[in-house]
């Protein structure tokens, strides 16, 4: 159609005026320039989907070029010209091929059931959320609510712009250096809000059982598109390793309702997880680690037995507020060096390898930057391996579910962990510069009053603002600003600590209870929504002093009030055995 449209377009029509003669040579010249741009993003598209074999979330996140910017804009150009290449039809300023027919490809004019990328383009955001209104949320669901798209001929069309749209909205996170044109900012805002909009779903642990039903419900009715563009974006938007990725699934699925919502996640989990293998750049690591970004099964419960082993002299109540206080402080000291990490990690072949205390079962830790989180992978014997991740906001991923099941509160124990050794040692060296007073080493910001003034700025002006003089040590950006508000706000810690462990919890329901795993569920999940501040316990006076009493079906769980929200375990019984 578009050589139709180029040769019908160059045949002479009936004498106009010079003023409308050269509006329609414009416009045909503008039109063909928009033909050209769609065509080479198809031809680009053409030859990552040979090259990786057609797979979607291969060509989302190793594709040569990121060619949905192109092919959108595209559209959308041609959206908005359509009208006037009409207009000067009519006015017989241009002759040949009828623009109407330009329509078949308007691909932001199409209805795809009931609703056009032009209509979602025209959503409003909230502006204090970022959130796209529920009503516009269950509108764009209907788009990927058809099952058998591949055998209706008449579905194709959908198919394509399904896909087109998983690309769009990936690439933006994968190619963090390609911006969407002006024209599709608003549009991009939008497809990013919705796909948000389950991502968050995924990080969100703090859910009722009806809204988590009410999800997993949408994304089944989606599947496969819908799933497919959530495993596909939800790495990509978490910044996460594939391993992380499938591990922050299977936490989500554990905790998920027996009754109603198991089945769900795993029927979703055959869809999520041959995605999440493919969700990641060839080049976001070096080469000899970048089998660490994957998953690997075995050698993770392998090692959470290592760790659950080792940790279980750390377990105490004492020692589990005592880390849970020593996190915040390892924190504030990550945040303040990460940049001269940075730095340092530059200079020795974009790695740092140290090592743990001497009775730490690991061999050594190798510490390496992928994009926008640190990746930490502990070495164990036998070529055992964790990886673990930690985000801009402090947040850990890729603990292995059945270790936070044993220890809920183990991130805290691995934060410190990984983080304390490392920090210790840029500790000492700002102590020591500061102390003698010789010249800092190349990855140390010297601290500002040992600088004449105005020769460095302060640490947060280093990101955003070019300094005012040459210097030797360049300003190293370590995260950029999302183009986008985060998934979800960045959240405190939980508002209560209950110090346990499942061992522990399983001791006080006795031997024959703890063998019945619903019920251990139950009650996990019943302190972990204390712990949230989804449900709150009731005090109760008794004659050696006052207790929390929280339910957890037909048993009640007592615990000790330590005081600053934090607690222990005391005791769980049958409620008819709690008064």
């Amino acid at each position: 159609m578009e050589k139709d449209w180029n040769r019908t377009q160059k045949e002479s029509g009936p004498v106009v005026s010079r003023k409308l003669a050269n509006e329609g040579k414009k416009a045909v010249r503008r039109i063909n320039e928009i033909l050209d741009t769609i065509n080479t993003a198809h031809k680009t598209r053409a030859s990552a989907s040979q090259m990786h074999n057609k797979n979607i979330t291969e060509i989302a996140y190793r594709g040569e070029e990121p060619f949905t910017y192109n092919l959108f804009f595209g559209y959308r150009e041609m959206h908005n010209l359509i009208p006037t290449l009409q207009e000067l039809y009519d006015k017989k300023a241009i002759t040949g091929t009828d623009p109407s027919n330009l329509e078949k490809d308007d691909l932001f004019g199409k209805q795809f059931k009931g609703l056009s990328l032009i209509d979602i383009e025209n959503m409003e955001l909230n502006p204090d959320t970022h959130e796209l209104a529920p009503n516009d949320i269950k509108k764009i669901n209907r788009m990927f609510r058809s099952q058998g798209l591949l055998i209706k001929r008449k579905d194709r069309d959908q198919t394509k712009t399904l896909e087109l749209l998983i690309y769009f909205a990936s690439q933006q996170w994968i190619h963090p250096e390609t911006s969407a044109p002006r024209s599709l900012e608003k549009f991009q805002e939008n497809i990013t809000a919705y796909f948000d909009y389950y991502t968050s779903f995924l990080t969100d642990f703090n859910r009722d059982y009806l809204n988590e039903s009410t999800m997993l419900l949408m994304l089944a009715l989606g599947a496969p598109y819908l799933s497919m563009a959530v495993a596909s974006y939800a790495p990509a938007r978490l910044n996460i390793t594939p391993s992380s990725a499938t591990k922050l699934y299977k936490q989500r699925e554990d905790l998920a309702d027996p009754v109603f919502n198991k089945e769900t996640w795993r029927r979703l989990e055959k869809l999520f997880f041959p995605v999440f293998e493919q969700a990641y750049r060839n080049d976001s690591l070096p080469k000899d680690l970048e089998q660490y970004q994957h998953y690997n099964e075995e050698a993770d419960c392998v090692a959470a037995n290592i760790l659950q082993n080792y940790m279980k002299k750390t377990a105490s109540a004492e020692e589990q507020i005592k880390t849970n206080d020593e996190v915040k402080i390892i924190l504030e000291q990550w945040n303040k060096h990460k940049r001269n990490i940075t730095r340092e990690m530059r200079q020795l072949n974009k790695r740092l390898e140290y090592k743990i205390s001497q009775d730490h079962p690991t061999e050594g830790i190798t510490m390496v930057k992928n994009r926008d989180t640190f990746v930490f992978v502990m070495h164990f014997p036998n070529n055992i391996h964790l990886t673990l991740e930690i985000d801009k906001t402090g947040k850990l991923f890729g603990v292995p579910p059945s270790l936070i099941k044993a220890n809920p509160h183990v991130e805290d124990a691995l934060m410190v962990t990984i983080l304390s050794p490392l920090l210790k040692k840029y500790e000492s060296k700002e102590t020591d510069s500061n102390t003698l007073q010789i010249p800092a080493p190349l990855y140390l910001i010297p601290r500002k009053p040992e600088v004449p003034e105005g020769l460095i700025q302060e640490e947060e002006e280093q990101v955003t603002k070019p300094p005012k003089r040459k210097r030797l040590i360049p300003a190293v950006t370590i995260f950029e600003a999302d183009p986008s508000p985060p998934i979800i706000p960045t959240a405190p810690r939980a508002e209560r600590f209950v110090a346990y462990s499942l061992e522990e919890l399983k001791e006080l329901l006795g031997p024959q209870v703890s063998r019945q795993h619903a019920i251990v569920d139950r009650v996990l999940r019943a302190i972990n929504n204390f712990e949230r501040g989804n449900t709150f316990g009731i005090t109760i006076e008794r004659y050696h002093g006052s207790v929390i009493r929280i339910r957890a079906g037909d048993y009640r769980i007592l615990l000790n009030r330590l005081g600053n929200k934090k607690y222990t375990l005391k005791e769980i019984t049958n409620r008819k055995n709690a008064y």
